[in-house]
C-alpha cells in the first residue's frame, strides 16, 4: 500500500532530488518549484526502478515488438514501457 506525499515530505526524503535530475533541469533553477520537481522525478525514478526489479518487470521493461504482435498497434494507441519512461525521464 502507498500513500500519496506532500510536496513538503517529498522534498524532504529526496533531499531535492536525484543529482541527475537535478543536472538536466539545471536551467530551471531560478523557478519556485525547482527543488519539488525534481524530489518528485527522483520519487518517480525509484518507483519505476521498482517495478522493473519485480519478478515479472522484464514483461514491460522494452517495447512490444510489432512484427510479434501485429495487432498491438490497434488494440494500444499509446504504448508504454519501462525503457521509453526511463529514456524520457533522463
Amino acid at each position: 500500500d502507498f500513500e500519496i506525499s506532500s510536496a513538503e515530505e517529498i522534498s524532504q526524503k529526496y533531499a531535492f532530488g536525484n543529482k541527475k535530475i537535478r543536472a538536466a533541469y539545471s536551467e530551471f533553477k531560478d523557478c519556485s518549484d525547482y527543488n519539488y520537481c525534481c524530489a518528485l522525478l527522483s520519487n518517480i525514478l525509484d518507483i519505476l526502478n521498482k517495478l522493473k526489479n519485480y519478478d515479472y518487470g522484464y514483461v514491460f521493461s522494452e517495447p512490444v515488438d510489432v512484427d510479434d504482435v501485429p495487432d498491438y498497434p490497434d488494440v494500444v494507441r499509446t504504448p508504454m514501457d519501462y525503457g521509453t519512461i526511463s529514456e524520457r525521464l533522463e
